[in-house]
């Protein structure tokens, strides 16, 4: 499960085309918790009145290093993950003015990738035709679960400035059951902050 942390913005009612945000969030799931700061940027795109899609990223930031079983080329791995996340992907939101208020409901689909360290795991190899005799590589010693992340929320905006909540789920066991020993999905819970320019 994940618990999020979120803030909304905007000056008046006309339409505005950037939404950024920072939050502060708390994640969980099966042998799984996490804190820490989210940074975003979306970009907007109106569809029609009331209508509007967003398209963008997220980056997660946190302190807390979780154990992670892992199996790869059929041996198990004991590893952690570096609290260091992302995903991007689109918004479709959907708003309505109350008196001095905005209204937005978003319903969101992403993709992202939870990190973690590799340590003694053998690095995965990908040969490039195009790679010169002297190219300069960079191993950071890193893997990474890839997710879907899907989520529903609702933002009250007063001027440029606004409030959100929101929940998202994401199924990493869709996508990772051949390197997880059991089941690992995740839900979050956001209430945080955002701006609109």
């Amino acid at each position: 499960m994940f618990f999020f942390i979120t803030i909304s913005a905007q000056e008046n009612f006309s339409f505005r085309k950037n939404i950024v945000n920072t939050n502060y969030y708390y994640a969980t799931a099966k042998n799984f918790t996490e804190n820490g700061v989210q940074v975003s940027y979306f970009r907007r795109s109106e569809v029609e009145e009331n209508i509007h899609i967003e398209y963008g990223a997220n980056i997660y930031f946190s302190g807390n290093k979780n154990p992670l079983i892992y199996i790869k080329h059929d041996s198990i791995y004991q590893t952690k993950t570096t609290g260091i996340n992302f995903d991007f992907g689109i918004k479709m939101v959907k708003s309505k003015r109350i008196k001095n208020f905005h209204l937005e409901w978003t319903s969101e689909l992403l993709f992202g990738a939870i990190s973690f360290d590799r340590g003694n795991m053998p690095k995965t190899e990908y040969e490039n035709p195009y790679e010169q005799e002297n190219t300069i590589k960079a191993d950071l010693g890193l893997e990474s679960l890839s997710t879907f992340n899907f989520g529903q929320g609702l933002r009250i905006f007063k001027n440029k400035i606004g409030a959100e909540i929101k929940i998202n789920y994401l199924p990493i066991y869709w996508t990772e059951k051949k390197h997880l020993p059991e089941k690992m999905n995740m839900l979050r819970f956001s209430l945080g902050m955002v701006y609109k320019f």
